[in-house]
């Protein structure tokens, strides 16, 4: 299915090559921070932007602040990988979403000013996204369990109760300052009120979406990937508006015109 584009894609003309050097434990402070060119030595699982800079997560553990130098700032914070990264309103604080894959899952939350971590929870279930809401106050977790999406306490980490439903299983989500919107894998976009803590309405949209981006101007746009595919659904009717397509894609970020993703091309990956 093609229509003509909503806003823009942008694939720029980078290649990044995936490697990087060690591995230590974790602690709760930063390895010493060091700066380079070099990049992860184990591929790239997340990627989060704030500003005029970015930070890229690997399974390697590793952290690496990048900005317009290409000279990255590398931070050891894990001894597991790295698969979910969001960057606090305020700037300063990033919360990180660390597995082996297996038996642990830890959301911790880190001050990458002064290199000193702020709280660290472990959960008995995997995670599939974490972001803030808009205005910082809380820290949301979308879980496998029948909890669903969770907002955690950004001091410490403890569970808050926000949304007064079970939202079940959802693949991501974002918060305005009065409505909340989710995604689900059964292709649904559901809205709820913050004040109320209930859901207010939902829509019918393309199934099984994976690397789910809410983008373009307060999330008009959900971008997710599928069968090499990349899918822009318009979150307010859930109607699909558009397909490119594209070799193992990663979606990275969106500004008022445009979106931006990674295409893996087996040996390198595009930007």
């Amino acid at each position: 299915m093609k229509t003509k584009d909503c806003f823009l894609q942008k694939k720029l003309p980078l290649k990044i090559l995936l490697t990087f050097y060690f591995l230590v434990s974790i602690l709760p402070v930063f390895s010493q921070a060091e700066k380079s060119r070099q990049p992860h030595i184990q591929q790239i699982s997340s990627v989060a932007f704030y500003d005029d800079y970015f930070f890229t997560g690997s399974d390697d553990g590793c952290l690496i602040k990048w900005d317009t130098s290409t000279i990255g700032e590398h931070f050891q914070v894990s001894d597991l990988g790295i698969k979910q990264i969001a960057i606090n309103p305020n700037g300063y604080e990033i919360a990180i979403y660390e597995t082996d894959g297996f038996a642990v899952h830890r959301i911790s939350v880190w001050n990458w000013k002064t290199k000193t971590r702020k709280f660290a929870k472990r959960f008995s279930d995997s995670i599939n996204f974490l972001s803030y809401t808009k205005n910082g106050s809380y820290l949301m977790a979308g879980t496998t369990s029948v909890d669903g999406l969770l907002f955690l306490n950004v001091q410490n980490g403890t569970p808050l109760s926000v949304i007064q439903e079970s939202t079940g299983i959802v693949s991501n989500a974002l918060s305005g300052t009065t409505k909340l919107v989710t995604y689900d894998k059964q292709g649904f976009l559901k809205y709820y009120s913050l004040s109320e803590g209930t859901k207010t309405e939902q829509f019918r949209c393309e199934p099984n979406l994976n690397d789910t981006k809410f983008v373009y101007r307060n999330g008009r746009y959900l971008v997710g990937t599928k069968n090499n595919s990349i899918y822009i659904v318009d979150s307010t009717s859930g109607i699909t508006k558009n397909i490119i397509l594209s070799d193992n894609p990663i979606i990275l970020k969106s500004d008022d015109n445009e979106f931006y993703y990674i295409e893996n091309d087996s040996e390198n990956f595009c930007i």
